[in-house]
């Protein structure tokens, strides 16, 4: 059973899954090719070292509402979304 209810949960035309609270997003470094996950957590369950952003984050706050394919530039250096899910 999910950890949050797929109600909670954005999706775009595609039916592909937004990034936002409760999801869990892989992307790439498109500068050093070097693949990063994060689950993204309210600011009280946010361990950076582990993997959990929180959702109020800067980094976190450039990617919410994107989905799989999308690219965007934080700190000049640019991140491909290789995939959003949900949490478990």
């Amino acid at each position: 059973s999910s950890f949050y209810p797929l109600s909670n949960y954005s999706w775009n035309s595609k039916n592909n899954i937004k990034v936002g609270f409760g999801t869990i997003v892989r992307l790439l470094n498109c500068d050093t090719n070097k693949e990063l996950t994060y689950t993204l957590v309210s600011i009280y369950e946010s361990d950076i070292n582990n993997g959990f952003m929180s959702i109020s984050a800067p980094f976190a706050i450039e990617m919410k509402g994107l989905s799989i394919g999308d690219t965007f530039e934080f700190n000049d250096v640019e991140y491909k979304i290789l995939n959003v899910s949900c949490v478990d």
